[in-house]
């Protein structure tokens, strides 16, 4: 066998054979977690329930803290995947495979609003800069408004594969790497703890990239601690785990239910970093220490489903919202808000289902050519 064929069978190796026996198990190969897609539709819809009003939930919009801690883990487990399978990470692969999951569901959502959507927020939703012209005060309400958080995900996917790229090329050391990202994170936080003047600030942090990082970066963290940490395997450490959920869920709920008359608590209190910190939680406590009750409700099969759709779900459910909205649309009927609200969420996922069965999915398909970890995409494959 000549040294190009060995060096080609090495790179289509399975993960898992590649990786010293003394790492932990979920230094491997992620593979699907159908608990993190139950996560994943928790957290749309609890974002839908604040949109659409639904009395009693007050919190939310966290759904999309939720998100971001999400994000930032598979991403960088994925990366972390790679590097350990190839000893590099292709950039051009890493973001046709961001393009070919984002974009085309993006265009078709800015195609079938384009009569209704004011031509700037086509613009910047097309730059991912939407979070930016919001806090510029150049963007006024719209049936899109949901997108400033994708431009926040676009911003950190741009950003961070080519700083974790060059900081393992350079060969930082692990605790050294670990370090900067935590200190970067708690830049964030404190960021949003010290500038913090009033009630009127809650849109600054709420917007801006640089108010989110520390949501992305405790995601990074945690998937930096999994691909290099040998802690998971210890009885003690699951242990603590599995005790630590229970407070960090109970503080998810609250706030979820809750959080909109305390902004002060989420901003200078440090509220936004406590969940995600929890959400950090629930995540590992999903992948090393699962309790069957929690295994059960997260892997439900229509919570799955929904998890696995929470894309379409996402850029939908506004427009819907807009256009099933008297005030905006003259020719709805007037109904009940129980009325309105199961409409706007029975479109919101046959929208979302058939984007997901005809677009998206073959999409998936090929986007999984683009990647150098064959048949180990995590939770769906990249699908935040």
């Amino acid at each position: 066998m000549t040294k190009r064929s060995t060096s080609r069978s090495r790179a289509t190796r399975p993960l898992a054979a590649t990786l010293p026996s003394a790492l932990p198990a979920t230094a491997g190969p992620l593979g699907y977690r159908p608990s993190l897609d139950g996560m994943r539709a928790i957290a749309v819809l609890a974002v839908m329930s604040w949109h659409y009003v639904l009395p009693g939930v007050k919190g939310g919009f966290l759904g999309v803290d939720i998100f971001f801690v999400l994000s930032g883990f598979l991403i960088t487990k994925l990366l972390m995947e790679e590097w350990t399978l190839t000893g590099g990470i292709h950039l051009g692969r890493f973001y046709m495979r961001r393009i070919l999951r984002l974009f085309p569901a993006l265009f078709l959502l800015l195609l079938v609003t384009w009569p209704i959507v004011p031509r700037i927020w086509t613009w910047y939703s097309l730059l991912y800069v939407t979070n930016w012209g919001l806090l510029a005060q150049k963007l006024g309400p719209s049936a899109i408004m949901q997108l400033w958080s994708l431009s926040v995900e676009e911003q950190f996917y741009f950003l961070w594969p080519p700083v974790l790229l060059g900081l393992l090329a350079l060969k930082t050391p692990r605790k050294a790497l670990f370090a900067f990202v935590a200190l970067l994170a708690a830049a964030s936080a404190a960021f949003k703890i010290f500038a913090w003047n009033s009630p009127d600030d809650w849109s600054r942090f709420y917007f801006g990239s640089d108010g989110r990082a520390d949501e992305l970066l405790i995601g990074c963290l945690l998937a930096l601690f999994l691909s290099w940490s040998h802690l998971p395997g210890k009885a003690w450490f699951r242990m603590s785990v599995q005790i630590a959920t229970i407070p960090a869920l109970l503080w998810l709920g609250w706030l979820i239910v809750n959080a909109a008359v305390y902004w002060e608590l989420l901003y200078r209190g440090g509220g936004v970093t406590l969940v995600a910190i929890a959400t950090a939680v629930v995540i590992l406590q999903c992948l090393i220490a699962p309790f069957g009750w929690l295994r059960a409700i997260l892997a439900w099969p229509p919570l799955v489903y929904i998890g696995r759709m929470s894309y379409g779900v996402y850029l939908w459910h506004s427009p819907v919202g807009w256009m099933t909205d008297p005030r905006h649309c003259e020719w709805v009927p007037m109904m009940s808000r129980p009325v309105q609200f199961v409409v706007r969420v029975v479109l919101t996922l046959v929208i979302a289902a058939l984007s997901y069965r005809f677009l998206e999915s073959p999409l998936l398909r090929l986007k999984h050519r683009f990647s150098p970890v064959q048949k180990t995409a995590a939770s769906g494959g990249e699908s935040d």
